[in-house]
């Protein structure tokens, strides 16, 4: 019997592998994650973009650490969560992009991020199917 049927390309499923493991808060996530799996940025982003299209993937999502919800710190963070709550941004810089809709800079962004993994409530964030992290 041959393999399971799959509409994904390898590349494809290299990528969400990779993406898989958490999308780095660095300054250009989708240069670093294109880095890792011989892409370029555009790339990552036009596949993403197409695997969230065609609903093989629900997009980027915040996924917590355990069964409680990340708890908002204040009404920054509860917007935060809000415009994540569809997942992020699929843009070169989706930190300013954030930042810009809550008139906050880029880095103020990424700290809140770090601050919720720091505190053990985001695991990362990541491609998520049907509400759930795909495995690496």
């Amino acid at each position: 019997m041959g393999a399971p049927f799959s509409p994904l390309s390898p590349q494809d499923h290299a990528l969400l592998r990779v993406a898989g493991r958490g999308l780095p808060l660095s300054e250009q996530p989708f240069v670093d994650l294109g880095r890792a799996v011989g892409l370029g940025a555009e790339s990552v982003l036009s596949r993403l973009r197409a695997l969230s299209a065609c609903g093989c993937i629900d997009g980027l999502m915040l996924v917590n650490a355990g069964a409680m919800p990340l708890q908002a710190r204040d009404a920054i963070e509860m917007e935060l969560l809000d415009a994540l709550a569809s997942g992020l941004p699929l843009v070169a810089r989706p930190w300013e992009a954030l930042g810009a809709l809550l008139g906050v800079s880029a880095d103020d962004v990424r700290q809140r991020l770090r601050a919720w993994q720091d505190a053990g409530q985001l695991l990362c964030i990541a491609p998520t199917s049907h509400g759930q992290l795909l495995q690496p």
